[in-house]
């Protein structure tokens, strides 16, 4: 966070450090004007033994939180953030809390060195679900995995994604459904035709999925290539009978039946 003070005093509260163990906040002061930026605890926590402390022109802190009731300095901050990431400012007068501000981000739009950084993620049961198209990254305190949260409300192991030597990402299905890399998907036909589409092959060599039919019905599954692409130099296979699965890897522009 930048924090220019030209047209008044600032002071920014930091969060309860209970809930944010291994969170790191930058806030560094841009400009050299006589007003006061101060960088406040929330509740009884302390900074580096302090209840605030107070940055002179032109300089920043780094602080991490322990987990429990205090925030330690880290190392010092750059004078500048690294290429491509999104910087929060402030250059009003007021007191701001920073839980309540906009996340870092990354510009989708170009590539980013970030160079020699890492982030430290504190294990959760689940986020929330995500916005339409958007998903969330979080270390999943039951699997110990990275995972992601889809706008659909699942979540998957992204250290699963891919099959290969991992174990299969299972789902149970009875309608339509595009399949993931790394996924085995049982699907419930009844009498009815279900089509499972496959993610593109192009940029996935070598990533595998499975389809199986489980149930005993009458039904159908079809597998379909993504776009146009091919399963054995055909569009669509078709599954009939139960039990009946398919092994599928991409060759990176097409769809090769495995097994």
């Amino acid at each position: 966070m930048f924090v220019d003070a030209t047209s008044g005093s600032v002071t920014v509260t930091l969060p309860t450090a209970t809930t944010r163990k291994g969170k790191h906040y930058i806030i560094i002061r841009i400009d050299s004007s006589g007003n006061t930026v101060s960088v406040a605890r929330s509740s009884t926590d302390t900074i580096n033994g302090q209840t605030s402390i107070s940055l002179a022109s032109n300089t920043g802190l780094t602080v991490a939180s322990d987990g429990t009731s205090k925030w330690a300095f880290d190392v010092p901050p750059a004078t500048e953030l690294p290429s491509g990431i999104a910087k929060s400012k402030i250059s009003t007068t007021g007191t701001f809390v920073l839980a309540d501000l906009p996340a870092t981000v990354l510009n989708n739009t170009q590539d980013n060195d970030l160079g020699a950084h890492y982030v430290q993620i504190s294990e959760i049961s689940a986020p929330g679900t995500p916005a339409a198209d958007k998903g969330r990254i979080f270390l999943n305190s039951s699997t110990n995995k990275l995972s992601i949260k889809k706008d659909d409300g699942t979540s998957v192991s992204l250290e699963e994604q891919g099959g290969g030597s991992a174990d299969w990402i299972v789902q149970s299905k009875s309608a339509n459904y595009t399949a993931l890399w790394g996924e085995a998907v049982l699907v419930t036909t009844g009498a009815s035709t279900i089509t499972i589409t496959l993610t593109t092959a192009s940029g996935n060599s070598g990533k595998k999925v499975l389809v199986k039919k489980v149930d005993s019905g009458s039904g159908t599954v079809i597998i379909d290539g993504a776009g146009s692409e091919t399963i054995d130099g055909v569009l669509t296979i078709t599954l009939t009978g139960q039990y009946a699965r398919t092994e599928l890897f991409s060759n990176g522009t097409n769809i090769e039946v495995d097994v």
